[in-house]
C-alpha cells in the first residue's frame, strides 16, 4: 500500500525551455537510491489572469509537435472517436540465444488491458525473427488513458517456454509509423537483449472485444521501412540450391608455425551434410568449391544451413568459427559472413574472420544425399572477393629477392639497454643470416638474399624469419616471425616479431621491415648458406623509344629485341619483326641500390641470328642520371655492323622504392601483357597477334601454317590512365599484304589490376567477331601489373608569338 519514491527534479522556470528539454531524475539525498531515467518537460509563459491554486489540475496536451523530443518517442495520442487500435508486430533483432545451438525459437505473447491477448507464430532458429503480424484490440471500458499493454517474448521447446524479455507500454507510446523497443527483464538477473518493432493505429470502427485476439497478416511490411533481412527468396518451384564456399579471411592461427590448416563441414536440414577440402598452411583460404543440396521435406522457410570451419591437425581437429544462415539470407552473387563462436558466445572470444558464401536455387531434379560432394566452382562465376593478394605469385618465377632492410623498438637484451640484433632466415633447404649490428635496438640491415623457389610450384612453404641478440658466448631470441612469399609486398612492409612457438613466456617487442621481389631467372643452390648483396633501395625508369641504322642498307632487316640487365633482373622487350628503324615505345623498371649505383646493361638482339643474337652491348653508368629529371637521349650502339647505329632512350632515376600516395587519377604503373598461345583456329593459319593499348600497336611475331600457336612474347607499358582498355586482335596472314581478323577481344578489366595495387590476370579468352562470341577461338593471356609512380613531367610553356614581319613604307 502506499507510493514508492522513483526520483525528483529541482528546477527554476528559467531553466525550462519552450520546446521542452530532457531532466534526469535525482535522489532525495546523498544516499544510493535506486533512481534512473528523465522526464521531458516544456515551458511557456502566459500573459492572461490566473487564479493562484494550491492544488493545480493537469490537463491533456493536445498537440506535442511542437516539442523537441530528440530521439524519445513522439505520443501518438487516441481520437476521441477511438474505438481501438491495431497493433503491428513485425520483427525482433539481436535476442538472446536460449538453446544449445545459438539460437532461439521465438514467439510473442501480448496481453491489453488486462484481459485481451495475442500471440504471434513461432519463428524458428533465429534471433532476427520476422514475424509481420497484427493484431486488433478494443478500446478499454475506462478508456485509454491509463491502459497498459504487456509484450513478452518467449522462446519455444519440447518442454515448455524460456523468457527473452518483455515491454510494458501504454499505446500512446506505440507511433504509426513503429519504432524499435528495447527488450527489458523481469528482475536484474535476467539475461535480455534486442529489441522488437511495434507500431500501432487507432482505428474508430466497432471492435468486437475478445479475449483471445487472433493475429492476420501485415499485408504490406515495406510500408514501415524495415529491412527483412531476405536477400535471396527461393522462387515457387526451386528443387534446390548450389552453395558455394568460396574463400575465407583473417582466419584464426591455430598452429605453432603461425597459420592453419582450414577446411568447412556444412550440414543443412540436419540430414545433408558436405566437406570442403584442406587447404594447407593459411588464414586466408581458396575453397572453391560447389555443394548441391536438395529442398527439406518441409521447404525452405525455416531451413538451416550450418558451416563449422575447422583446422586440420594429424590427430583430429580445432574449431575455428561457424556460421548458421537461413538459405535466403546468402546472396546468390555472394557476401562475407563473420565466423562466430560455439554458444554461449563468449565475451573474450578467440574466433576471427570471414567466409564468402554465394547461393543459387535451382529447379531441375536433385536427388537428396547424406555425404554431398563437392565439386569446383565453374570458371566465369563473376564473385566480387574483395581480397587482394598482398604480392601474388607469378607463374613464371623461380624464386624471389627477400630484403632485410631495417628494425625498429626492439627488445634490449643486454646490460647497456641495447642489443646486438642480426637476422636468420630459414626456406626450404636455404638458409641465411644478416650482418651483426651493434648497440641498437632499431638497427639498419638493408641486405638482400636470393632464394630459389620450389620445384613443383608449391608456393605455400613458409619463410622462418627470426631475430637475434650476439653475445661474446652463443645469441639470445629476439623475435621471429613465420610468413609466405606472396604476403610480403613489393615496396614492402613493417611485420611484427611473435614470441617463439605463441609462447608468453618469452618478452619480444619491435618489428622488422621487409620486401620481396619475385625473380624470373635460374637461380643455382650452390650452397645451402646464402650470402647477402646490397638491398636495391631505389628504382631506374628506362623507356626504349627506338633504334636506327642497325645494319648497313645491304643487309638483311633483324627482327629486333632488348634485353636489359641489372644485377638480378633480366627483362626483355617485344620482338619487332624485319626493320631497320624498330621502335617499341616500352618502359621498364629496375632495382638499383643508392650507396653503389653500378651500370645496367642493355642488348640489342636479332632473333633471327640464333648462333650469335646480340647486335650491340651499351653499359649505361646509373649515377649519370641521379639528378632527379628524366633524360631523352639518342645513344650510339658499340659494336654494331654499321657505325651510325643508334637507340633512343628515355632514363629516370627515383631515389625510393615505396610508393608514395596519389590521387586515383593519376594511377601509374608497369602493365606487362604476354601472348601465350591459341588454339582451334580456322584450317591452316598464319596467325599474330597485335595488341592496341592506348596509343600503342604491337604486333608479335606471325607462325606460319599453325592452327595452334605458341608464342610466350611480351610487351611491357606505361600505364597511366583513368579507364585503360585493351584491345587484342587474332590476324591470320594469309599472303603478303593480306591479311583477315579473325577475332578481336576488349577488356577493361586492367584497371581493376591498377586498383588492386599489384596482380595478374591469367585465363583463356574467348574472342568475338561481328558482334558474336566464337565458339572455340581462343587466345591465352598472361597480364600483369606493378605500380610505379612518376611525378609528371611538366610541359614545355608555348613558344613565343612569331615577330611581325616589317611593313615597307613607300613614298609616294
Amino acid at each position: 500500500m502506499g507510493k514508492d519514491f522513483m526520483g525528483q527534479i529541482e528546477v527554476k522556470p528559467t531553466h525550462i525551455a519552450k520546446q521542452g528539454a530532457w531532466f534526469k531524475l535525482q535522489s532525495k539525498s546523498q544516499k544510493k537510491d535506486d533512481v534512473t531515467g528523465e522526464i521531458f518537460l516544456a515551458l511557456d509563459y502566459v500573459d492572461t489572469p490566473l487564479e493562484k491554486q494550491k492544488k493545480i489540475k493537469s490537463e491533456p496536451v493536445e498537440d506535442t509537435s511542437g516539442f523537441d523530443l530528440g530521439d524519445q518517442l513522439q505520443l501518438n495520442l487516441p481520437p476521441e472517436n477511438a474505438t481501438g487500435f491495431v497493433l503491428s508486430v513485425l520483427q525482433g533483432r539481436d535476442l538472446v540465444a536460449k538453446d544449445t545451438n545459438g539460437f532461439s525459437d521465438p514467439f510473442i505473447k501480448i496481453e491489453y488491458a488486462k484481459d485481451q491477448k495475442g500471440k504471434t507464430k513461432v519463428e524458428e532458429v533465429t534471433l532476427t525473427p520476422v514475424w509481420n503480424e497484427k493484431f486488433t484490440f478494443c478500446k478499454p471500458e475506462k478508456g485509454f488513458m491509463n491502459d497498459i499493454m504487456t509484450v513478452t517474448v518467449w522462446d519455444e521447446d519440447k518442454l515448455g517456454k524460456d523468457f527473452m524479455g518483455q515491454l510494458k507500454l501504454k499505446s500512446s507510446q506505440i507511433p504509426v509509423g513503429g519504432t524499435w523497443f528495447k527488450l527489458q527483464g523481469k528482475t536484474k538477473k535476467d539475461t535480455v537483449t534486442g529489441d522488437v518493432f511495434l507500431a500501432l493505429t487507432f482505428i474508430d470502427t466497432p471492435v468486437e472485444k475478445q479475449k483471445k485476439v487472433q493475429s492476420q497478416p501485415i499485408e504490406d511490411p515495406s510500408v514501415f521501412g524495415l529491412d527483412s533481412g531476405v536477400v535471396n527468396p527461393p522462387p515457387d518451384n526451386a528443387t534446390g540450391f548450389v552453395l558455394s564456399v568460396v574463400q575465407g579471411r583473417d582466419l584464426v592461427a591455430k598452429d605453432s608455425n603461425g597459420f592453419s590448416d582450414p577446411f568447412c563441414k556444412m550440414v543443412y536440414a540436419k540430414d545433408q551434410k558436405g566437406k570442403t577440402n584442406v587447404i594447407e598452411v593459411s588464414l586466408t583460404p581458396n575453397w572453391s568449391e560447389e555443394f548441391t543440396f536438395a529442398r527439406p521435406d518441409k521447404g525452405f522457410v525455416n531451413d538451416i544451413i550450418e558451416l563449422i570451419v575447422y583446422d586440420q591437425d594429424k590427430l583430429g581437429k580445432d574449431f575455428m568459427g561457424q556460421v548458421t544462415l537461413k538459405s535466403s539470407q546468402i546472396p546468390e552473387q555472394g557476401d562475407w559472413f563473420d565466423l562466430q563462436d560455439k554458444p554461449p558466445k563468449k565475451k573474450n572470444s578467440s574466433i576471427t574472420g570471414q567466409v564468402f558464401l554465394a547461393l543459387t536455387y535451382i529447379d531441375t531434379p536433385v536427388e537428396k544425399q547424406k555425404k554431398v560432394k563437392g565439386q569446383p566452382i565453374k570458371e566465369g562465376a563473376g564473385f566480387v572477393l574483395d581480397v587482394p593478394s598482398v604480392n601474388p605469385v607469378p607463374p613464371e618465377a623461380t624464386g624471389f629477392l627477400l630484403s632485410v632492410v631495417e628494425g625498429r623498438d626492439l627488445i634490449a637484451k643486454d646490460s647497456n639497454g641495447f642489443s646486438d640484433p642480426f637476422v636468420k632466415i630459414e626456406y626450404r633447404d636455404q638458409t641465411a643470416k644478416t650482418q651483426v649490428i651493434d648497440v641498437t635496438l632499431n638497427p639498419t640491415w638493408n641486405e638482400s638474399f636470393e632464394l630459389a623457389g620450389p620445384e613443383k610450384g608449391n608456393w605455400n612453404d613458409i619463410i622462418q624469419i627470426s631475430v637475434w641478440d650476439k653475445d661474446m658466448v652463443g645469441e639470445d631470441f629476439m623475435g621471429e616471425l613465420h610468413i609466405r612469399a606472396s604476403d610480403i609486398p613489393y615496396d614492402g612492409q613493417w611485420f611484427s616479431l611473435k614470441p617463439k612457438n605463441a609462447s608468453k613466456k618469452s618478452q619480444v617487442s619491435g618489428q622488422i621491415f621487409l620486401v620481396l621481389e619475385y625473380l624470373f631467372i635460374p637461380i643455382e643452390k650452390n650452397s645451402k648458406k646464402l650470402t647477402s648483396r646490397p638491398f636495391q633501395d631505389a628504382l631506374l625508369l628506362i623507356q626504349i623509344h627506338q633504334a636506327r641504322n642497325l645494319v648497313p642498307l645491304d643487309a638483311e632487316p633483324p627482327s629486333t629485341y632488348c634485353i636489359i640487365k641489372s644485377g638480378f633482373h633480366h627483362i626483355r622487350s617485344s620482338i619487332v619483326d624485319l626493320s631497320r628503324t624498330p621502335e617499341w615505345r616500352e618502359l621498364f623498371t629496375v632495382g638499383t641500390t643508392k650507396n653503389k649505383l653500378g651500370a645496367v646493361t642493355i642488348e640489342v638482339c636479332d632473333e633471327k641470328n640464333t648462333s650469335a643474337p646480340i647486335l650491340s652491348t651499351l653499359e649505361i653508368p646509373v649515377e649519370t642520371y641521379t639528378g632527379g629529371t628524366e633524360v631523352r637521349e639518342w645513344m650510339k650502339l658499340p659494336g654494331c655492323k654499321n657505325s651510325e647505329a643508334e637507340i633512343e632512350l628515355s632514363i629516370r632515376y627515383l631515389p625510393q622504392r615505396t610508393r608514395p600516395d596519389f590521387p586515383p587519377d593519376l594511377e601509374v604503373g608497369q602493365l606487362t601483357i604476354t601472348v601465350l598461345e591459341a588454339r582451334d583456329l580456322p584450317k591452316d593459319p598464319s596467325p599474330y597477334v597485335a595488341i592496341d593499348f592506348r596509343e600503342h600497336h604491337i604486333k608479335f611475331s606471325t607462325r606460319k601454317k599453325c592452327p595452334y600457336p605458341y608464342w610466350n612474347e611480351s610487351v611491357t607499358l606505361f600505364v597511366k590512365s583513368i579507364r585503360p582498355e585493351i584491345v587484342v586482335t587474332l590476324v591470320n596472314e594469309e599472303k603478303a599484304n593480306k591479311i583477315s581478323v579473325i577475332g578481336q577481344w576488349t577488356d577493361n578489366s586492367v584497371r581493376q589490376l591498377m586498383r588492386q595495387n599489384n596482380n595478374s590476370f591469367k585465363s583463356w579468352i574467348r574472342l568475338m567477331r561481328k558482334g558474336k562470341v566464337l565458339e572455340t577461338t581462343s587466345v591465352r593471356l598472361l597480364i600483369e601489373y606493378v605500380p610505379v609512380y612518376v611525378e609528371p613531367v611538366p610541359e614545355p610553356p608555348p613558344p613565343p608569338p612569331p615577330e611581325p614581319e616589317p611593313v615597307l613604307c613607300v613614298d609616294t
